[in-house]
């Protein structure tokens, strides 16, 4: 419950910090453990909820992308849930859930979108687990 409360407040300073422009930042949920990355081309699962599927939480992702910096055709949500299967590949993640807005007072006036996610790895993974 402790390690919980410490990992819900450090994803809230991460989001109260986090500014326009372009940031992505990653909150374990255990700092003593490391996973293995995942190679550049593995798929990432992406659910707006959670899953009942067996699964430990790695960790917790902000992403911000101001509207402006957006290029090409690709829509601002659509970048910015690539930015999230990214940093879960990195950190060893087999997938993102509850995919959620991040709302704030200044939200209206803001070209900024902010989401946040939960990564998790599925427990049948026999997986390297990297102690610090």
């Amino acid at each position: 419950m402790r390690r919980l409360t410490s990992l819900l407040l450090a994803s809230a300073a991460l989001a109260a910090l986090a500014g326009c422009g372009s940031s992505t930042e990653f909150v374990p949920a255990d700092p003593t453990l490391t996973y293995d990355a995942k190679p550049s081309d593995a798929y990432i699962e992406v659910h707006r909820d959670n899953v009942i599927r067996p699964h430990v939480l790695v960790g917790v992702i902000h992403v911000n992308q101001d509207m402006s910096n957006t290029v090409g055709d690709a829509s601002t949500y659509e970048v910015l849930v690539e930015r999230l299967r990214e940093k879960a590949r990195q950190v060893g993640g087999d997938a993102v859930i509850n995919v959620k807005p991040v709302k704030g007072a200044d939200m209206e006036m803001s070209d900024t979108i902010r989401l946040r996610a939960e990564v998790i790895r599925y427990l049948e993974h026999s997986a390297t687990i990297s102690s610090r």
